[in-house]
């Protein structure tokens, strides 16, 4: 009989990280894939040597970045399609896959952008599908000790065609945790979403708990992350105005998050 580990990688490539599920691969990986913008088309903002030697570097990151595990490409899928398609966490929200240097390089995966009538708020999402408390814990205190040296997380190959933004971006960054049996769950049922079949149930019930826990793992972390920026701006006298505007940045971006929810 298989384990655990081996039930919920027969779902996924431990070669590239993706999915088994061929129809899950073409109609909806393969599919945020081509959205990830392309670093040889950033040579109106950077030097052609600059870009192949950034290119140069992931290749030789890839297999590293590939052995974090098999589970945490597709959930980052996964998430991506929920929250498009099925509002995880709130109506309106876009969601901007990161290239792959700044995937591999700055630990984004993707980001999501809140719109209003005045501005667009982003925000940074780093996926772990890891069940290993250390690995998780290492990936959001990496966040606070970012904010501690008086830095937000930031993008180099960054692109939002909709606001005619290009290049280098900064912006607050949470990480969100997807348990990696859900993982390989939810692509049965985000493919039965995007082809329009009724789910039954007892697939209504796995989706909402994996849009309730994705949707309290942003709210919650976003309170804890604004709660620490409050302290660091208490403790410091040479970065206080920094903090403060740390802190406004990720309020907002909560507030947006719960007057979308509840609309």
């Amino acid at each position: 009989m298989k384990n655990v580990e081996e039930h919920i990688l027969a779902g996924i490539s431990r070669q590239r990280g993706e999915s088994n599920n061929p129809v899950f691969l073409d109609k909806i990986q393969a599919e945020w894939n081509k959205l990830k913008p392309k670093l040889r088309n950033f040579s109106d903002v950077y030097p052609t040597k600059e870009i192949m030697a950034d290119s140069d570097e992931i290749e030789n990151l890839k297999d590293k970045f590939v052995s974090r595990g098999e589970t945490a490409i597709v959930g980052e899928a996964v998430i991506m399609e929920g929250i498009y398609q099925s509002e995880w966490i709130a109506e309106g929200i876009e969601v901007l896959p990161t290239s792959e240097y700044d995937d591999i390089k700055n630990g984004i995966d993707f980001v999501l952008r809140l719109n209003d009538n005045e501005q667009s708020l982003y925000l940074g999402v780093d996926v772990t599908t890891s069940t290993d408390y250390s690995v998780i814990s290492a990936k959001r205190g990496s966040i606070l000790d970012f904010l501690r040296k008086g830095e937000l997380g930031h993008l180099k190959y960054f692109e939002d065609q909709a606001t005619d933004i290009k290049g280098i971006i900064e912006l607050p960054k949470i990480a969100i945790v997807l348990n990696p049996d859900a993982a390989v769950k939810m692509q049965d049922l985000m493919l039965k979403i995007k082809e329009h079949k009724e789910l039954s149930q007892a697939e209504e019930s796995e989706l909402n708990k994996v849009k309730e826990s994705v949707e309290s793992e942003v709210v919650d972390q976003l309170q804890k992350i604004i709660k620490n920026i409050e302290m660091l701006a208490k403790q410091s006298k040479y970065k206080k105005d920094k903090y403060i505007d740390f802190q406004n940045k990720y309020q907002e971006i909560l507030n947006r998050i719960k007057k979308e929810a509840l609309s």
